[in-house]
């Protein structure tokens, strides 16, 4: 009688939450067998249920689900700090998932600059066929933010067709330079330039050395025009671009995309 009373407790655990994951979160918490439930774990996961829906419960009372209540608890209350600590561990030690606790994880850590633990997290779930795509710009990301270059570089080119934000390839351009790759970050910000302005510079490899003394000595001259035109402007960005000036390049680039959609 008792097997089958543990049998029935770990159908009820599983199925409430399955309707957490999914985010039925009203029809946990009016399901009566769960928030009046003997087991503490089904008494837990309602009060998971009462969170999203009120964002406050009571103490956590079991031990399966109790550090999620508390995570997500903190959460709420705003303590991101607190929180991405909690969250980061929950994932990190325990086989209940969702991708609504992996995007609170990854909000608090990037809120609070913590971008060494969101990496840890994220190439852990980045094996995960479902979350490849999905977590992409976020691990290049967070690499980068992270210090690792190596690491942001190498996923950057296994993960480029998944990329989505285009400041995410800016990002993997800067790990280039830190790198010392930076032919591949050149290659990289003119196909970001194309992109962004519409123009072709179909460039070929002999003619990189060639292209960075011209810009680099055009940047002086185009600084100090006090109207510059589109064109103008353009080569100011290569000039950057050749002289490794990275983020002022995009920048301008940036601002040229602007003018063009307004202009349309």
């Amino acid at each position: 009688m008792q097997k089958l009373k543990t049998v029935t407790s770990l159908e009820s655990i599983l199925e409430a939450w399955d309707l957490y994951a999914n985010r039925k979160f009203e029809a946990i918490v009016s399901h009566e067998e769960y928030s009046h439930s003997p087991s503490k774990d089904l008494r837990d996961l309602a009060r998971l249920g009462q969170l999203e829906i009120a964002r406050n419960t009571t103490d956590p009372e079991g031990e399966l689900f109790a550090p999620l209540v508390q995570a997500m608890r903190q959460y709420w209350k705003g303590h991101y700090s607190d929180a991405c600590a909690l969250l980061g561990q929950w994932l990190e030690t325990r086989e209940y998932h969702t991708a609504m606790i992996l995007d609170r994880f990854l909000e608090c850590a990037f809120m609070c600059d913590q971008y060494r633990p969101a990496f840890q997290i994220l190439n852990k779930f980045i094996k995960i066929p479902y979350y490849r795509d999905r977590l992409a710009d976020d691990i290049v990301r967070s690499a980068h933010h992270a210090g690792l270059d190596k690491e942001a570089v190498g996923l950057y080119r296994d993960l480029a067709g998944s990329i989505r934000d285009q400041s995410v390839h800016q990002k993997a351009a800067l790990s280039m330079v830190k790198l010392g790759l930076f032919r591949d970050a050149e290659k990289l910000l003119i196909k970001l330039f194309e992109k962004i302005t519409g123009k072709k510079y179909g460039y070929s490899e002999d003619q990189f050395d060639a292209l960075r003394s011209k810009y680099s000595e055009r940047a002086s001259t185009i600084e100090k025009q006090k109207r510059a035109s589109s064109e103008d402007v353009m080569e100011l960005g290569l000039a950057y671009l050749f002289s490794s000036r990275y983020d002022e390049a995009l920048r301008l680039f940036e601002t040229l995309k602007k003018k063009s959609a307004s202009a349309a």
